[in-house]
């Protein structure tokens, strides 16, 4: 119904986000377009883990079935950064992060905090990797790499751009962020592709 009954005018763009796997919604995307076009291509996102690029590989069997050219693939949540508490705020605070002993989690943020360099202390943030140490998967990259896509980045999991979603604003409110910076690269990649000056509007 939105393809076929909605009146766009004027479009830069039409990016639809549909859900993970091959479902039927992939099926009616790829008959209902209007008469004579077809999709520019596919990005393709996954999770690093094994579990989701399962998923991802039959994504990209559909694609070739249906002959929709894939643009790239991103890795999303590849990382968690967040920053840390400072004694302005509340370590419990919705995305903010707190240091620990690992020993008996205790909160040590305002001590290690105290024993940095003011200015160091005002930017600190954490990156974490979400996979396990000695993990042997190379993540969505390697399989970009395995059947020849072009890899367009990987965006971490930052509660600043997922604050800003939540306000309904554009990811370029955080634009000093982590998440926001790896967006802005990845949208850079496409609009590149698709012969379009990058401008990293997200």
């Amino acid at each position: 119904q939105f393809l076929k009954d909605v009146a766009g005018g004027e479009l830069d763009f039409l990016i639809i986000d549909t859900p993970p796997g091959t479902s039927d919604e992939h099926i009616s995307l790829a008959q209902l377009l209007p008469h004579g076009r077809s999709a520019d291509g596919a990005v393709v996102v996954s999770t690093p883990q094994e579990v989701a690029l399962a998923d991802v590989r039959k994504e990209l069997s559909f694609c070739n079935k249906v002959s929709v050219p894939v643009l790239g693939v991103v890795e999303n949540m590849s990382r968690l950064v967040a920053p840390v508490a400072t004694a302005q705020q509340s370590p419990t605070s919705t995305g903010i992060a707190m240091l620990v002993d690992s020993r008996d989690g205790r909160d040590v943020t305002q001590q290690v905090l105290a024993a940095l360099p003011a200015d160091l202390a005002r930017h600190l943030a954490v990156s974490v990797g979400v996979l396990p140490p000695g993990y042997d998967g190379d993540g969505a990259a390697g399989m970009a790499k395995k059947y020849g896509l072009n890899f367009l980045g990987s965006v971490p999991l930052d509660p600043s751009v997922a604050d800003a979603a939540e306000r309904g604003c554009l990811a370029r409110a955080v634009g000093g962020s982590a998440g926001a910076r790896a967006l802005g690269a990845v949208v850079d990649q496409i609009l590149k592709a698709q012969g379009e000056p990058a401008h990293a509007r997200v």
